[in-house]
């Protein structure tokens, strides 16, 4: 059996150089960045936060409608990359918090739309 959700908010965050304070809650693609200057030193990176609502898997898990070996996946796919070794790891790690406020801006607004979650 296949069970779906989807993300209630998700948002890319920035740190770093020029784009620290960019709210891109509202663009359609989230972005995984890390980019190097020549000598090496990290210049910018950006990481993605996305929300799931849990409560009905919870309540089935609890239930026993969902067993509890059944297995979960986080499927993200690629909008185009560039200069990515093969093996590259992507790493997901689970936030505590889920106060945070996804706002409205894009990458390309300008001025820069900064409310919401950076």
């Amino acid at each position: 059996m296949h069970y779906f959700i989807f993300g209630d908010k998700d948002a890319t965050i920035y740190s770093g150089g020029t784009t620290s304070s960019i709210n891109t809650g509202a663009d359609e693609i989230l972005e995984i960045n890390k980019s190097v200057a020549e000598n090496g030193s990290v210049q910018n990176v950006s990481r993605v936060l996305i929300q799931f609502d849990y409560t009905d898997i919870s309540a089935s898990i609890g239930e026993g409608k969902i067993p509890s070996t059944a297995k979960y996946y986080l499927n993200l796919y690629d909008a185009g990359s560039e200069e990515l070794l093969r093996d590259q790891n992507l790493f997901a790690y689970m936030v505590s918090g889920s106060d945070w406020t996804e706002g409205d801006g894009k990458l390309d607004h300008t001025p820069t739309t900064t409310n919401g979650v950076s």
